[in-house]
């Protein structure tokens, strides 16, 4: 049975790529159906949605407004 697995990576620049593949019994992928790339910058993180195309489906910048623990 195939199934939709996620993976990270990390870049060069320190952002982080979360993939959305589908892998057969073996492991192997088989299908791809895009990723997510988050960014930080100096006050925020930038967050886009890729489809499997390479569209971007949204991109939101998410100011940095951290609460105490």
């Amino acid at each position: 049975m195939n199934a939709i697995v996620m993976n990270t990576d990390r870049l060069d620049d320190d952002s982080v790529v979360v993939n959305f593949d589908m892998h057969d019994d073996g492991g192997d992928v088989i299908k791809q159906n895009g990723y997510v790339y988050v960014q930080q910058k100096e006050d925020m993180f930038i967050v886009i949605v890729y489809n499997a195309f390479g569209d971007v489906l949204n991109e939101t910048h998410v100011p940095f407004g951290f609460k105490e623990c």
